[in-house]
Order: C-alpha cells, then structure tokens, then sequence
C-alpha cells in the first residue's frame, strides 16, 4: 500500500513547537493526528508522493527552489507547493505561473525543500 501520510503542526504557547506525522505510515499502520479530527484536516499537509534532491519527503505547503533554464530567464527560483483543482495535480507556485511537478522531469531531481523541519508559511 502506498504511504498516504500529512504532517501537523503543533503550537506550544501560540509559537510553533515540531510537525506530528500521522496517516497510513508504515504497514499499513494508521497513526492517528492530534486533536480533532477537523483541526487536523484544517491545518496538516499532505506528502505529495516525492522526495527532494536530498531525499526528503515534500509535502504540500512546502517552499523549494530549483533551477529553471527558459529562453530569457536561467537562475534558481522559489515557489510552494500547492493542489491545483483545474491540473488534478500539486504544482509548484511561483509569483508569475504555475508548473507542474510531472513537468518537472528534467528538474525535478534539482528541487529542494527550504527549511524542511521549520514552521508553516
């Protein structure tokens, strides 16, 4: 079965403490999230199925850079990850457009999480 897992952030005191991972981790074990069930669906993000250049699981509302070569632009940029309704896909939200990860192929090995342990954005 394939890992259907989110993570949630978890608040001490109104500041960001650590991200509880819960879902259909490992043997088909369900882990359960933390409070209700709804704040859970509210505040937790999905893992989106890949990993980073680093090895990392990415999970939807994550910030990653890669590297992108087009006609007149070649640099890193930076987007987050986001579903997108209209594709049926995540994408990687930039301030101008929208690529999809399986548009990626040739870049996708490049991405990479910023701050992968670090608070939601």
């Amino acid at each position: 079965m394939k890992e259907i897992k989110f993570r949630q952030p978890i608040f001490m005191q109104d500041k960001f403490a650590y991200w509880h991972y819960w879902g259909f981790i490992k043997d088909n074990e369900f882990v359960s999230p933390c409070y209700d069930p709804k704040t859970a669906k509210e505040t937790s993000q999905r893992f989106i199925g890949l990993q980073d250049k680093n090895g990392i699981d990415i999970y939807e509302g994550q910030r990653v850079k890669h590297w992108h070569e087009e006609l007149f632009f070649k640099g890193a940029v930076e987007g987050v990850i986001q579903w997108d309704d209209l594709m049926c896909a995540f994408c990687v939200e930039y301030e101008s457009c929208s690529q999809l990860i399986a548009a990626l192929d040739a870049s996708y090995a490049e991405i990479e999480i910023i701050n992968p342990e670090g608070p939601p954005e």
